[in-house]
């Protein structure tokens, strides 16, 4: 049930964007390149990506869904782990010198908070 609605998302964002993403008019073959080494293909992907209006949407689709071929959002497979990697990494940690109570309380501690 997740993979439609994460579809549904993407197919929605392509219906209201302002112009044709690329990959809706171009030969399919462009986004799959057939090996890591055919940089030209991936390159011409690349390129069109760029100005397409969707592909933030596009790229969150093949995160979530972790596709595994093809070039989305502008990125290769590869890309798009070390991305996710990245991500994993950064996110909301906090710093373990940095208290869990709110400013006002670690300034007066003494002060019980008040109950709305």
């Amino acid at each position: 049930m997740q993979d439609a609605r994460e579809y549904l998302k993407l197919a929605e964002a392509i219906a209201k964007a302002p112009i044709i993403p690329p990959c809706m008019n171009t030969d399919p073959e462009i986004w799959f390149p057939v090996l890591e080494k055919d940089q030209s293909q991936a390159r011409t992907a690349k390129k069109l990506c760029a100005v397409c209006p969707v592909k933030a949407e596009c790229l969150t689709y093949a995160i979530k869904m972790n596709e595994t071929d093809g070039i989305w959002g502008g990125l290769t497979l590869k890309e798009r782990r070390q991305l996710g990697q990245g991500l994993s990494r950064n996110s909301v940690k906090r710093p373990q010198n940095q208290s869990r109570r709110p400013r006002s309380l670690q300034e007066h501690p003494e002060q019980p908070q008040s109950q709305t």
